[in-house]
């Protein structure tokens, strides 16, 4: 081997670059096999039964069970947008509104609103496009803008001035939002799994992709299904 493949070999950007094209072969490999065997199983199943809908007017017997709380449904007073929440506690006590990741909603929170209910009115929402709140069409519907603005209307319309928010993954990205935008409504905030946007933009780099190679992968998976399904 000659010293001047070994240094190429060991250059940082050309390791990064030998990363982030292993990451999408990988990534293409699994999407394909993803589409074959999806084909397969519609070969096998034959065309009407591969396209039947299932429909669940309900969800699973053990999201209703009441020792996790109440459901509800909230219409929201900025966007007519309709939410499912469910909510524990007693409702004079301070709340704690949990938002969830992706891809999840409101059941990712039952353990903690099962724990924190004897001392707080807990809720946790199911965000636009989750569970049986309302889905809307458009991306731009779901700009994290607009999520923090229902976030306000929740927090509001439920009769409260202020909250302890609690967020995980993209739930924790409309957190901070909510924060930044709506400060007067949040009295303690609580982020899990998600940077503050500031300190994201900031150590954004090719570094920073490297080390996150994981997470690429997994975004680049998401990726590789929108150009299936829509392309």
């Amino acid at each position: 081997m000659s010293s001047d493949f070994i240094e190429i070999a060991v250059t940082p950007t050309s390791f990064l670059a030998y990363s982030i094209v292993g990451i999408a072969c990988l990534s293409a490999i699994y999407s394909i096999l993803g589409t074959l065997l999806t084909f397969f199983q519609y070969i096998r199943v034959g065309q009407k039964r591969f396209f039947e809908r299932i429909d669940r007017p309900t969800p699973p017997t053990k999201a209703l069970d009441p020792i996790y709380g109440t459901h509800e449904m909230i219409k929201l007073k900025s966007s007519g947008v309709s939410l499912h929440y469910v909510s524990k506690g007693v409702p004079n006590q301070p709340m704690i509104l949990f938002i969830h990741g992706f891809p999840e909603c409101w059941y990712t929170w039952r353990y903690q609103m099962k724990y924190f209910a004897k001392d707080y009115r807990v809720v946790a929402i199911d965000q636009r496009g989750y569970g049986v709140s309302s889905k809307l069409p458009f991306v731009f519907d779901y700009r994290v803008e607009a999520l923090a603005g229902d976030v306000a209307d929740v927090i509001e319309q439920l009769g409260y001035e202020s909250c302890i928010l609690v967020g995980h993954d993209s739930g924790g990205f409309v957190a901070w939002t909510t924060a930044m935008l709506y400060p007067h409504l949040v009295e303690k905030l609580i982020v899990m799994n998600s940077p503050h946007p500031v300190a994201f933009r900031h150590d954004f780099s090719l570094s920073q992709i490297h080390r996150s190679w994981l997470e690429l992968y997994y975004v680049f998976n998401f990726f590789i299904l929108y150009v299936f399904i829509y392309a």
